[in-house]
């Protein structure tokens, strides 16, 4: 599937399955598998939840960006402002 970040971001829309497959153009079939968990390549990463995104104006601007967020620096940047910052607090443990 080519467009894993669009089919994500469809299904964490509450979009159906045969919608997402019309628009990006695959077997209805194949969406429904993937998000079951049956394909070998995907089913570690389930369930995928989209938990912040960045909008940018063109294509290249966000492939540099992707590249920055996969190198080292950038996926401390990502964890740390993005990410952590939609985590709530836990309450400390009896045992901490």
């Amino acid at each position: 599937m080519r467009h894993v970040r669009d089919v994500i971001r469809m299904k964490a829309a509450g979009m159906p399955s045969r919608e997402i497959a019309r628009r990006v153009g695959a077997a209805p079939s194949t969406v429904r598998l993937t998000f079951a968990g049956h394909v070998t390549s995907t089913s570690r990463y389930l369930p995928a939840v989209l938990k912040s995104y960045a909008a940018v104006e063109t294509e290249g601007h966000a492939r540099e960006l992707e590249a920055y967020f996969k190198s080292g620096s950038g996926k401390a940047v990502a964890l740390k402002r993005l990410i952590r910052k939609q985590l709530v607090a836990l309450p400390p443990t009896a045992a901490s």
